[in-house]
């Protein structure tokens, strides 16, 4: 029961807090119009930890709050009168005592679904690492070489492995230990050497800048609150300006 209140007044809280964070979101976005995607990228991070963080809290405040009210209620016993435990009726208090009946019904279909939706993201990275040995090719030791002075040119200190694939459609990066940097299959043959560089040192950005472990956080984030569109909408803007960073990059090396 402490964890199921805790949980629903979260939730609950979580609503008013992601309509601050859309509020906080557009104002970032408004103000910072001419300034880099790195700048607008870093805001709306914090924001976003923000709202993480003010989540915590609520739960902890919650969760704190209801044990008190338990211990209260457990070593008071019978001595407490009526008058003295049921308070004035209002909306507010309507709306508690709604919530605390039927959070045990509410949690749990939010729990079905956020298991549901983590079962998804497990699959995809499943996914993700089979495409690192299902239908490849080695790009030849041209763009071997080629791969191995854009990272050091990066400053990128890992190994980075270049491979075709026949199942995927845009460049993209498979790991974060070990990186593998995938190409959809041709395209090596098909694009001129200045552009398939550029392409390149843009997912060489992505690991250079760790932004697999915004991203992850990202979607467990916007996995439990599934139901909050500014906690949606601000993922899918920080998104947006990490490939804007990225192209950034790729942008400083090319000169072009």
């Amino acid at each position: 029961g402490q964890l199921f209140h805790a949980l629903s007044w979260m939730v609950m809280h979580s609503l008013w807090q992601g309509l601050l964070l859309t509020i906080l979101a557009g104002t970032i976005v408004s103000a910072t119009k001419r300034s880099s995607p790195s700048l607008r990228y870093s805001l709306l991070t914090a924001l976003l930890f923000c709202f993480i963080v003010a989540t915590l809290v609520t739960f902890s405040w919650q969760w704190q709050m209801n044990g008190d009210a338990m211990a209260a209620n457990w070593n008071n016993g019978p001595t407490v009168s009526a008058q003295e435990i049921v308070p004035e009726y209002n909306w507010w208090t309507g709306f508690t005592q709604f919530m605390n009946q039927y959070s045990g019904w509410f949690i749990p279909a939010w729990a079905v679904v956020v298991l549901l939706k983590l079962v998804r993201m497990l699959v995809d990275f499943y996914y993700v690492n089979r495409l690192r040995t299902a239908y490849i090719n080695e790009p030849g030791e041209t763009w071997t070489i080629r791969l191995q002075q854009l990272t050091r040119a990066m400053g990128i200190r890992k190994q980075v492995v270049l491979l075709e694939s026949g199942l995927v459609n845009i460049p993209l990066v498979a790991g974060h230990f070990k990186p593998v940097i995938l190409v959809p299959l041709g395209i090596l043959t098909r694009l001129s050497a200045a552009e398939v560089e550029a392409f390149l040192l843009h997912e060489l950005a992505h690991i250079r800048r760790h932004d697999y472990l915004v991203n992850l956080i990202q979607r467990v984030t916007s996995i439990l609150f599934f139901f909050n569109p500014g906690v949606l909408w601000l993922s899918s803007l920080i998104s947006a300006e990490r490939e804007n960073c990225c192209d950034d990059m790729a942008i400083t090396h090319t000169d072009d």
